[in-house]
């Protein structure tokens, strides 16, 4: 019986063990190499305006018991990516009428 036990253990034990050694998986990591590779040469062939309408404001959380900024943050950054979008359609409008 305690022959058993500690085959039965060791089995177990060895399976458990198995997927720390798997390597990781290569497919998954070429398609995402392929995907970025196909966003960066989409984004190459867009005008400066087109540019400047893909753009999009990301901001950290501001409520919760783990909240990463203030509202005033938030705010502010708001503020600051509006005015850097303003201006960027400026600049494309005036690239495009040169």
């Amino acid at each position: 019986m305690k022959k058993l036990f500690t085959t039965l253990t060791t089995w177990i034990a060895l399976g458990a063990a198995v997927p720390a050694f798997a390597g990781p998986d290569w497919q998954a990591i070429e398609r995402a190499r392929q995907n970025k590779r196909a966003q960066v040469a989409q984004m190459e062939k867009l005008t400066p305006a087109q540019k400047c309408a893909a753009r999009q404001l990301v901001l950290p959380l501001d409520h919760g018991p783990r909240a990463q900024s203030t509202p005033y943050l938030n705010q502010r950054r708001s503020e600051s990516f509006e005015a850097d979008l303003k201006a960027c359609k400026e600049a494309a409008a005036k690239g495009i009428a040169q």
